[in-house]
Protein backbone atom coordinates (compact mmCIF):
# COMPACT_ATOMS: atom_id res chain seq x y z
CA UNK A 1 0.00 0.00 0.00
CA UNK A 2 2.66 2.54 0.73
CA UNK A 3 3.94 1.47 -2.62
CA UNK A 4 0.70 2.18 -4.39
CA UNK A 5 0.73 5.74 -2.48
CA UNK A 6 4.46 6.97 -3.89
CA UNK A 7 6.36 5.89 -0.27
CA UNK A 8 8.84 4.56 -1.91
CA UNK A 9 11.27 5.38 1.09
CA UNK A 10 8.83 4.48 3.82
CA UNK A 11 8.00 1.22 1.93
CA UNK A 12 11.64 0.19 1.82
CA UNK A 13 11.65 0.81 5.42
CA UNK A 14 9.17 -1.45 6.45
CA UNK A 15 10.32 -4.12 4.22
CA UNK A 16 13.47 -4.22 5.82
CA UNK A 17 11.55 -4.08 9.25
CA UNK A 18 9.90 -7.38 8.14
CA UNK A 19 12.83 -8.92 6.66
CA UNK A 20 14.68 -8.47 9.93
CA UNK A 21 11.82 -9.84 11.83
CA UNK A 22 11.92 -12.97 9.54
CA UNK A 23 15.65 -13.35 10.36
CA UNK A 24 15.28 -12.98 13.78
CA UNK A 25 12.73 -15.24 14.35
CA UNK A 26 14.13 -18.20 12.18
CA UNK A 27 17.30 -17.88 14.58
CA UNK A 28 14.92 -18.15 17.32
CA UNK A 29 13.26 -21.06 15.69
CA UNK A 30 16.12 -22.88 14.25
CA UNK A 31 16.96 -25.26 17.55
CA UNK A 32 13.51 -26.41 17.75
CA UNK A 33 13.35 -26.77 13.78
CA UNK A 34 16.82 -29.03 14.15
CA UNK A 35 15.82 -31.06 16.90
CA UNK A 36 12.42 -31.63 15.06
CA UNK A 37 14.58 -32.93 11.95
CA UNK A 38 16.42 -34.95 13.65
CA UNK A 39 13.70 -36.66 15.63
CA UNK A 40 12.12 -37.33 12.41
CA UNK A 41 15.06 -38.98 10.93
CA UNK A 42 14.49 -42.10 10.02
CA UNK A 43 16.33 -45.62 10.44
CA UNK A 44 19.62 -45.77 9.00
CA UNK A 45 20.49 -48.65 6.45
CA UNK A 46 23.63 -49.73 4.51
CA UNK A 47 23.21 -50.94 1.08
CA UNK A 48 25.86 -53.61 0.16
CA UNK A 49 25.55 -54.22 -3.71
CA UNK A 50 27.85 -54.76 -5.93
CA UNK A 51 25.51 -53.93 -8.74
CA UNK A 52 26.30 -49.73 -8.89
CA UNK A 53 22.18 -49.91 -10.38
CA UNK A 54 20.76 -52.34 -7.81
CA UNK A 55 22.51 -50.42 -4.94
CA UNK A 56 21.57 -46.99 -5.95
CA UNK A 57 18.13 -48.14 -6.77
CA UNK A 58 17.50 -49.93 -3.77
CA UNK A 59 19.55 -46.67 -1.85
CA UNK A 60 16.35 -44.31 -3.71
CA UNK A 61 13.79 -46.43 -2.49
CA UNK A 62 14.63 -46.41 0.95
CA UNK A 63 15.12 -42.63 0.95
CA UNK A 64 12.17 -41.84 -0.48
CA UNK A 65 10.57 -44.00 2.69
CA UNK A 66 12.53 -41.77 4.96
CA UNK A 67 15.57 -43.91 6.02
CA UNK A 68 18.91 -42.16 5.94
CA UNK A 69 20.93 -44.38 3.61
CA UNK A 70 24.92 -45.27 2.96
CA UNK A 71 26.29 -47.87 0.58
CA UNK A 72 29.05 -49.86 -0.12
CA UNK A 73 29.97 -51.58 -3.26
CA UNK A 74 31.36 -55.53 -1.51
CA UNK A 75 31.84 -57.15 1.89
CA UNK A 76 35.29 -55.57 2.20
CA UNK A 77 33.86 -51.50 1.81
CA UNK A 78 30.76 -52.64 3.94
CA UNK A 79 32.79 -54.07 6.93
CA UNK A 80 35.14 -50.51 6.42
CA UNK A 81 32.09 -48.72 6.60
CA UNK A 82 30.81 -50.09 9.71
CA UNK A 83 34.17 -49.20 11.13
CA UNK A 84 34.40 -45.98 10.56
CA UNK A 85 31.11 -44.34 10.53
CA UNK A 86 28.19 -44.35 12.72
CA UNK A 87 26.78 -48.22 13.45
CA UNK A 88 23.53 -48.33 11.53
CA UNK A 89 20.01 -49.58 11.98
CA UNK A 90 20.00 -52.46 9.77
CA UNK A 91 22.68 -53.57 6.65
CA UNK A 92 20.60 -54.83 3.38
CA UNK A 93 23.12 -57.21 2.56
CA UNK A 94 23.66 -58.68 -1.12
CA UNK A 95 24.86 -62.65 -1.04
CA UNK A 96 27.01 -62.82 -4.37
CA UNK A 97 29.61 -60.32 -4.58
CA UNK A 98 33.50 -60.59 -5.31
CA UNK A 99 36.22 -59.54 -2.80
CA UNK A 100 34.17 -60.41 0.07
CA UNK A 101 30.82 -62.04 -0.66
CA UNK A 102 27.77 -62.04 1.60
CA UNK A 103 28.22 -64.99 3.72
CA UNK A 104 31.96 -63.88 4.77
CA UNK A 105 30.76 -60.41 4.71
CA UNK A 106 28.15 -61.55 7.20
CA UNK A 107 30.31 -63.52 9.50
CA UNK A 108 32.55 -60.72 9.74
CA UNK A 109 29.76 -58.02 11.41
CA UNK A 110 28.39 -60.89 13.60
CA UNK A 111 31.76 -61.59 15.28
CA UNK A 112 32.44 -58.10 15.37
CA UNK A 113 31.18 -56.80 19.15
CA UNK A 114 29.76 -53.18 17.87
CA UNK A 115 28.07 -54.94 14.76
CA UNK A 116 26.95 -58.44 16.26
CA UNK A 117 23.67 -57.01 16.99
CA UNK A 118 22.74 -55.48 13.72
CA UNK A 119 20.04 -55.88 11.92
CA UNK A 120 20.82 -57.60 8.73
CA UNK A 121 18.88 -58.47 5.88
CA UNK A 122 20.16 -61.34 3.11
CA UNK A 123 19.32 -60.10 -0.45
CA UNK A 124 20.00 -62.48 -3.16
CA UNK A 125 18.56 -63.91 -6.36
CA UNK A 126 19.27 -67.49 -4.16
CA UNK A 127 17.39 -68.80 -1.61
CA UNK A 128 19.29 -69.01 2.17
CA UNK A 129 18.77 -72.99 1.78
CA UNK A 130 21.00 -72.59 -1.08
CA UNK A 131 23.54 -70.38 0.37
CA UNK A 132 24.00 -72.14 3.30
CA UNK A 133 22.83 -68.92 5.50
CA UNK A 134 20.56 -69.75 8.58
CA UNK A 135 17.28 -67.31 9.05
CA UNK A 136 15.95 -65.57 11.60
CA UNK A 137 18.79 -66.20 14.08
CA UNK A 138 21.80 -64.10 15.57
CA UNK A 139 24.03 -65.67 13.64
CA UNK A 140 22.59 -65.83 10.47
CA UNK A 141 20.32 -63.29 8.48
CA UNK A 142 17.03 -61.63 10.21
CA UNK A 143 15.51 -61.81 7.04
CA UNK A 144 15.59 -62.48 3.73
CA UNK A 145 14.41 -61.19 0.37
CA UNK A 146 14.70 -63.21 -2.78
CA UNK A 147 15.63 -61.22 -6.49
CA UNK A 148 13.39 -59.74 -8.02
CA UNK A 149 12.87 -57.48 -5.13
CA UNK A 150 9.73 -56.15 -4.22
CA UNK A 151 9.67 -53.10 -3.53
CA UNK A 152 6.89 -52.71 -1.08
CA UNK A 153 7.25 -55.82 0.84
CA UNK A 154 10.60 -54.91 1.37
CA UNK A 155 10.18 -51.52 2.62
CA UNK A 156 7.20 -52.78 4.81
CA UNK A 157 9.44 -55.51 6.29
CA UNK A 158 12.03 -53.82 6.69
CA UNK A 159 9.64 -51.74 8.57
CA UNK A 160 8.36 -53.86 10.35
CA UNK A 161 11.48 -55.68 11.46
CA UNK A 162 12.98 -52.46 12.84
CA UNK A 163 10.23 -51.51 15.21
CA UNK A 164 9.62 -55.14 16.85
CA UNK A 165 13.85 -54.42 16.69
CA UNK A 166 13.60 -51.46 19.05
CA UNK A 167 10.62 -52.50 21.07
CA UNK A 168 13.32 -55.55 22.20
CA UNK A 169 15.94 -53.10 22.82
CA UNK A 170 14.06 -50.51 25.01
Amino acid sequence: RQMERGQVDTANQTFLRMVDHLRRTDLEWAPLHESLKQAAAGPKVLVVDDDANERELLAGLLQMDGCEVQTASDGLEAIDVLKTAAIPDVVMLDMQMPRLGGKETLVAIRSHEASGQLLVFGISGSSPDEMGIPVGDRKGVDDWFEKPLNPGILVSRTRQLLKSSTAVLA
